[in-house]
């Protein structure tokens, strides 16, 4: 039986207790309870700990907001989400708007050319190009931040720095736009020239356009896209290059999931096969969950700190670094006109199961080496120390202990980098080969999940209070720390975005977390993390 604050000898300790998601407050008892009638788990004496109690175990889970004092009243959540939906669905239909004047054929060509039906339709729109110039601005923006030691303080500096490097990020982007538009329209303009499309041009119906006014368009519509991601930063739910990006993955992921139900349907595919890997999309999303919230064996939040790291703890990188190391044979084959190293090449192809054993044995050893360079013990035992220590004496103390604590629970979120890794890897890689059957991308589905857990995250804080972004974080380890240093300030915090970025960890600079807090405490909390941050 629930009891008053003052008359509560006994409380639920459980952080996932329904009782504490619905009221950020854990469930009083009093004396005679032995178990928390909402989750079962076993009472603990004493009332609610103190805030110093509570700083003193860490936060229960980075995404929740700081026990520090309640945060009441309805905050502003309708129109941010219906900013956010909006950009979305424009998102989703934007290879719908075709270029004019191409040929009622091209697509029927492309598809005997062998290209997927997503990648055809995006062929063929005014959207072609995506996002993807501003995407390699970022990183590659970031890289020369993290190379360049002047510039190195900007990465971590909060919104100043960020603001300058996301300044250079433009520029470079629009260059880029140019460059690939560019080279967009060379390819529709000797399109007919290629073997397989020999004397077909690729304009040839009303309204066909000069090649000049095509790369035009195709760069406008990419700083089209950067705007609508502007937009939703501003006035909707959620990171705008999260939002645009899942929308535009939307609808070719649809299209193939169609077209899997068309094959089972004409007796292409087994249908049990087709459901089996349809069930297997479904397992995937589930565990994806489950992994990002570490509900885990061996990576449950204990007392100490940090009380556990964010995964998967590599990221998905070693997805693409195993692969371009499985093709660098037949690169440099090319390129040094080495028939030999060819030929490694196309054995390793020729054979399924020995290319997916090679592929996952690199695929753990850089999820190992990429979960080491993530999250090194001495970088994270640094950021625990600068944000948490009360004063210099006490620094060299948290940043051992931290750095240990890392130490410990690398190996188990390293192990799970690579269950995450396999799953986003295998399944694809199977089901075309043995099933002929055509799934979208697992990796763009397990992104997909991260930004999903992240607005429906973001949502259910907008709509119990008003919460405003105060200092962006591109580590996601700095996220627990920071929210501890913020609770002991008496100032609630939460982080929105730490799934999406976690997947990408360095190479995601586009998908900021932000440490939210109520807007009348936005400069406290600023002005204490900017000395955090110059300790």
């Amino acid at each position: 039986m629930l009891a008053p604050a003052s008359m509560a000898a006994r409380h639920c300790p459980n952080p996932e207790c329904p009782f504490f998601k619905k009221f950020n407050a854990p469930a009083e008892y009093r004396e005679g309870f032995e178990s928390c009638s909402d989750c079962g788990s076993a009472l603990a004496d004493g009332p609610v700990p103190t805030l110093a109690s509570a700083v003193a175990v860490a936060v229960a889970d980075p995404a929740m907001v700081a026990p520090a004092e309640a945060v009441t009243g309805s905050g502003e959540f309708l129109r941010p989400a219906a900013v956010s939906l909006v950009a979305l669905i424009l998102a989703a239909l934007c290879d719908q708007v075709l270029l004019p004047g191409i040929d009622p054929s091209i697509l029927s060509l492309l598809a005997e050319g062998g290209a997927r039906p997503d990648n055809a339709s995006m062929m063929m729109s005014v959207f072609s190009l995506g996002l993807n110039p501003f995407l390699s601005a970022f990183v590659l923006v970031e890289f020369v931040a993290l190379l360049i030691p002047s510039w190195r303080r900007l990465r971590t500096g909060g919104p100043t720095g960020r603001a300058r490097l996301r300044t250079a990020t433009v520029v470079l982007a629009v260059v880029f736009a140019f460059v690939q538009a560019w080279g967009m329209g060379r390819f529709y303009a000797d399109f007919g020239s290629g073997p397989a499309f020999e004397g077909q041009p690729f304009f040839s119906g009303e309204g066909a356009l000069p090649i000049p006014v095509i790369i035009l368009l195709l760069a406008g519509a990419v700083l089209l896209l950067h705007g609508l991601t502007v937009v939703v930063d501003k006035r909707g739910l959620g990171n705008g290059y999260a939002v645009v990006l899942l929308g535009m993955s939307l609808a070719p992921a649809f299209r193939l999931l169609a077209q899997a139900v068309e094959y089972m349907s004409l007796g292409v595919v087994d249908s049990l096969s087709g459901l089996l890997g349809l069930l297997g999309l479904v397992g995937l999303g589930w565990a994806t969950v489950k992994i990002l919230r570490g509900q885990l064996p061996g990576m449950s939040r204990g007392t100490e700190q940090p009380s556990w790291l964010p995964l998967p703890a590599s990221g998905l990188a070693p997805i693409s670094f195993a692969g371009a190391l499985l093709s660098l044979p037949a690169t440099l084959g090319t390129l040094l006109g080495v028939s030999e190293l060819a030929s490694l090449s196309r054995a390793l192809e020729s054979s399924l199961w020995v290319y997916s054993l090679v592929f996952f044995v690199l695929l753990t050893l850089s999820s190992a080496a990429f979960s080491v360079l993530f999250y090194s013990p001495q970088r994270v035992g640094a950021v625990w120390a600068a944000l948490t220590a009360k004063d210099a004496a006490e620094r060299p103390v948290v940043h051992g202990r931290a750095a240990l604590r890392t130490r410990e629970l690398l190996p188990v979120a390293a192990a799970w980098s690579v269950v995450l890794g396999t799953m986003a890897w295998l399944p694809a890689s199977l089901a075309g080969p043995l099933l002929a059957l055509p799934l979208p991308s697992m990796v763009a589905l397990v992104t997909g999940v991260a930004i999903a857990m992240d607005l429906v995250e973001e949502a259910r804080k907008r709509r119990e209070a008003t919460w405003v972004p105060v200092w962006p974080v591109h580590r996601s380890y700095e996220v627990e720390p920071a929210i501890v240093a913020l609770s002991a300030a008496g100032i609630p915090a939460w982080a929105r975005g730490v799934h999406a970025r976690t997947l990408l960890q360095f190479f995601g600079p586009y998908f900021s977390i932000d440490l939210m807090v109520p807007p009348e405490r936005t400069a406290e909390a600023r002005t204490l993390l900017e000395k955090a941050q110059q300790a």
